[in-house]
């Protein structure tokens, strides 16, 4: 058993920023995948099929405005958290954006380099999250008898975006689907904010794909102290490694990345490195303390 000791000084307080159940479960590109119709991941019980925004270009032609890398994965907590922080209910989905970029990405926590272009990826990154879509399928098979669940999900229903070309604010407002907000509401997983911080200095978001994966499959294990897991690694590489060429490559990745996640891991992540299998999780405490009742 390999029981990784923190060796990372935690503050007493945690700041708890918070993602949707779903985006625990697969990883989004980590680069611009083009011009495709769709990107599909598989999860352990579900398969994710996502689907871009789409908007001509300047001849005309039409193309693909992805949601990527740790952009992405930054405004998808960013909005999670703020949705799970507000007071209002799913009557009144809107969520009004800072109006100065140089904010938002602080509240995101990325650095204001500034530059035109800077400013132009992070706005098609607003872009894509208000044209992002996703179907979510699940199919059980016990003897005869088959059963089939399809969701079609859009996550924003309309969106207002205003921003000159030689500026560097937005005024933006977007309301959210109202199934979306709900599920944001009552079915989002409590993240650190300290780690997330930590593992978004570097990479395309692999290791906050991995951090908030663990913080779903730790948080599923909580109730049950002999509790275990078994994810093999074709499983793990249907979900994080599709674009890996071969297969070693991406378990040499995943261990690397996994193993530097689990030294922030409070009180130490439980786990084990199954030969020619996979990866075993055992029960561990949550990375999030639970809220005191």
């Amino acid at each position: 058993m390999n029981s990784s000791a923190t060796d990372w000084t935690r503050l007493k307080g945690q700041r708890r920023l918070y993602l949707m159940s779903d985006f625990c479960q697969f990883s989004l590109p980590y680069s611009d995948p083009g011009d495709v119709a769709e990107w599909v991941r598989q999860g352990r019980d579900h398969l994710y099929v996502v689907r871009p925004l789409r908007l001509p270009s300047s001849d005309g032609s039409l193309r693909s405005i992805w949601l990527h890398g740790k952009i992405g994965r930054l405004l998808l907590i960013w909005l999670s958290t703020q949705v799970v922080r507000a007071k209002h209910n799913s009557s009144d989905p809107v969520i009004t954006l800072p109006k100065s970029e140089a904010q938002f990405k602080r509240e995101l926590g990325l650095r204001d380099t500034g530059g035109q272009t800077n400013i132009a990826n992070f706005r098609r990154h607003l872009q894509a999250l208000a044209g992002y879509s996703m179907t979510v399928s699940e199919q059980h098979n016990s003897g005869d008898q088959h059963n089939l669940s399809v969701e079609n999900s859009m996550l924003i229903d309309k969106a207002d975006y205003s921003w000159k070309a030689s500026g560097s604010d937005t005024t933006a407002q977007i309301q959210l689907n109202p199934a979306t907000w709900q599920r944001m509401k009552t079915a989002s997983i409590p993240l650190d904010a300290e780690i997330i911080e930590v593992l978004s200095t570097k990479g395309k978001g692999q290791e906050i794909d991995i951090y908030a994966w663990l913080s779903r499959t730790v948080f599923g294990l909580r109730h049950d102290p002999q509790a275990e897991i078994t994810i093999t690694w074709e499983q793990l590489e249907r979900q994080f490694g599709a674009q890996y060429s071969r297969a070693d490559n991406f378990r040499q990745f995943f261990k690397q990345a996994f193993e530097h996640v689990a030294v922030f891991w409070p009180g130490g992540l439980h786990f084990e490195w199954v030969p020619r299998t996979g990866l075993r999780l055992m029960h561990s405490r949550p990375s999030v303390h639970p809220k005191s009742k």
